[in-house]
């Protein structure tokens, strides 16, 4: 039995599926079962991503993992995976969501861990640039536990947490600030329903937060 974390159709139409205990693929429909990916057998896969050259990012315990298709057609070639750990020591809790904002930057959210920064190296490596992790200097996003980021259209990176809502920042600054939407129900009160939030999206005129 498996436990589906996350879905993703990406821009060729592949449907990867990841779970607790490991990747399953389907190249864009052509496979009436999902295959499961063998470099990835074993990890438990928490989130995926495609960015904008059509790289493939799986978010686990405390690394990231990049899939690269080679080949064309079909099936294809090889399936490639390069592994990137981000912390010296094994992290309780798991990566919960990657973004790539304007810059070509990967935001990477982590359970317990905070929010990072990094930026692809001329390799084609991610590498460091930047964490936000409480407290720490000129940090002022309100809390470690990042339950999922958004970067909208306008390059504005959305955070939602465990306990403390919503935090933004623009990208040019990145100087984060609480959000406190007006509660249409409750005229004039600020506020959420729940603090844990569990979604954002950008449905390209309004950010929709979704709170338990």
């Amino acid at each position: 039995k498996q436990t589906i974390n996350t879905i993703l159709c990406d821009k060729a139409g592949n449907m990867w599926i990841a779970t607790g205990k490991g990747l399953y693929f389907s190249q864009q429909g052509k496979t009436a079962s999902l295959v499961p990916i063998r470099e990835v057998d074993t990890a438990a896969v928490s989130t995926l991503y495609e960015d904008r050259q059509g790289n493939i990012w799986l978010g686990e315990n405390d690394q990231l993992s990049r899939i690269t298709l080679e080949g064309s057609g079909y099936p294809y070639v090889q399936i490639r995976r390069e592994l990137y750990r981000l912390f010296p020591q094994k992290a309780p809790g798991e990566v919960t969501a990657i973004q790539e904002d304007l810059y070509g930057d990967l935001w990477v959210a982590h359970r317990t861990r905070g929010l990072y920064q990094l930026k692809i190296n001329s390799s084609g490596a991610p590498e460091l640039k930047k964490k936000y992790v409480t407290p720490q200097p000129f940090c002022n996003i309100a809390e470690n536990t990042i339950s999922t980021i958004l970067i909208d259209r306008s390059n504005v990176l959305w955070a939602g947490t465990f306990q403390k809502g919503v935090n933004y920042a623009n990208l040019t600054i990145k100087k984060f600030f609480p959000f406190y939407p007006l509660m249409s129900d409750h005229i004039g009160e600020l506020g959420y329903k729940g603090k844990f939030v569990t979604a954002v999206c950008d449905d390209g005129q309004n950010i929709w937060v979704g709170t338990s």
